[in-house]
Protein backbone atom coordinates (compact mmCIF):
# COMPACT_ATOMS: atom_id res chain seq x y z
CA UNK A 1 0.00 0.00 0.00
CA UNK A 2 1.22 3.57 -0.61
CA UNK A 3 1.45 6.54 1.88
CA UNK A 4 1.19 10.28 1.79
CA UNK A 5 4.06 10.64 4.55
CA UNK A 6 3.77 14.36 5.81
CA UNK A 7 7.26 15.15 8.14
CA UNK A 8 8.08 17.72 10.35
CA UNK A 9 11.86 18.17 11.48
CA UNK A 10 12.71 19.95 15.08
CA UNK A 11 15.32 22.77 14.19
CA UNK A 12 19.10 21.76 14.92
CA UNK A 13 22.15 22.93 14.85
CA UNK A 14 22.65 22.31 11.18
CA UNK A 15 26.01 20.49 10.84
CA UNK A 16 24.28 18.00 13.27
CA UNK A 17 20.92 18.11 11.23
CA UNK A 18 23.31 17.08 7.65
CA UNK A 19 24.85 14.23 10.11
CA UNK A 20 21.67 12.94 11.33
CA UNK A 21 20.13 12.97 7.64
CA UNK A 22 23.21 11.43 6.06
CA UNK A 23 22.78 8.14 8.32
CA UNK A 24 19.12 8.02 7.48
CA UNK A 25 19.57 8.32 4.26
CA UNK A 26 22.09 5.80 4.25
CA UNK A 27 20.25 2.94 6.23
CA UNK A 28 16.26 4.19 4.45
CA UNK A 29 17.90 2.28 1.08
CA UNK A 30 17.24 -0.90 2.63
CA UNK A 31 13.26 -1.58 1.06
CA UNK A 32 13.09 -4.73 2.73
CA UNK A 33 13.30 -2.32 6.20
CA UNK A 34 12.20 0.67 5.42
CA UNK A 35 9.74 0.33 2.28
CA UNK A 36 10.26 1.37 -1.47
CA UNK A 37 10.18 5.37 -1.88
CA UNK A 38 8.16 6.36 -4.54
CA UNK A 39 8.17 9.92 -4.39
CA UNK A 40 11.63 11.33 -2.63
CA UNK A 41 11.42 13.46 0.14
CA UNK A 42 10.07 17.54 -0.91
CA UNK A 43 10.00 20.63 1.21
CA UNK A 44 6.35 22.40 0.97
CA UNK A 45 7.80 24.87 4.11
CA UNK A 46 10.81 25.14 6.07
CA UNK A 47 11.38 22.19 8.12
CA UNK A 48 8.13 20.31 6.54
CA UNK A 49 7.94 17.94 3.77
CA UNK A 50 6.47 15.33 1.72
CA UNK A 51 7.37 11.56 0.79
CA UNK A 52 5.34 8.68 -0.91
CA UNK A 53 6.37 5.56 0.48
CA UNK A 54 4.97 1.69 -0.91
CA UNK A 55 5.02 0.04 2.60
CA UNK A 56 4.13 -4.08 2.31
CA UNK A 57 4.06 -4.74 6.17
CA UNK A 58 2.99 -2.24 8.91
CA UNK A 59 6.48 -3.07 10.37
CA UNK A 60 8.46 -1.21 7.53
CA UNK A 61 6.38 1.95 8.35
CA UNK A 62 7.26 1.78 12.05
CA UNK A 63 11.26 1.28 11.09
CA UNK A 64 10.44 4.78 9.18
CA UNK A 65 9.15 6.68 11.84
CA UNK A 66 11.17 5.27 14.55
CA UNK A 67 14.55 6.00 12.73
CA UNK A 68 13.61 9.68 12.49
CA UNK A 69 11.89 9.81 15.63
CA UNK A 70 13.93 12.06 17.90
CA UNK A 71 14.12 14.85 15.27
CA UNK A 72 11.29 14.18 12.93
CA UNK A 73 7.51 13.89 13.33
CA UNK A 74 5.43 12.06 10.60
CA UNK A 75 1.91 11.65 9.75
CA UNK A 76 1.28 8.59 7.42
CA UNK A 77 -2.00 8.89 5.60
CA UNK A 78 -2.75 5.88 3.38
CA UNK A 79 -3.44 6.01 -0.31
CA UNK A 80 -6.19 4.32 -2.24
CA UNK A 81 -6.77 4.13 -5.61
CA UNK A 82 -9.59 6.06 -7.32
CA UNK A 83 -10.32 2.38 -9.38
CA UNK A 84 -10.36 0.67 -6.11
CA UNK A 85 -12.78 3.52 -4.33
CA UNK A 86 -14.98 3.45 -7.52
CA UNK A 87 -14.93 -0.72 -7.37
CA UNK A 88 -15.90 -0.19 -3.79
CA UNK A 89 -19.09 2.23 -4.16
CA UNK A 90 -20.76 -0.24 -7.22
CA UNK A 91 -19.78 -3.43 -4.80
CA UNK A 92 -21.94 -1.58 -2.34
CA UNK A 93 -24.65 -0.62 -4.21
CA UNK A 94 -23.55 3.31 -3.86
CA UNK A 95 -22.56 4.36 -7.45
Amino acid sequence: MKYLLFWEQKEMDPTERAEFSRGAREERKDEERFGKVILPPHFYETYKGVTVVEIDDPKQLANRMALVAPYTRIKAVPLIRSTMFSESTEELGRA
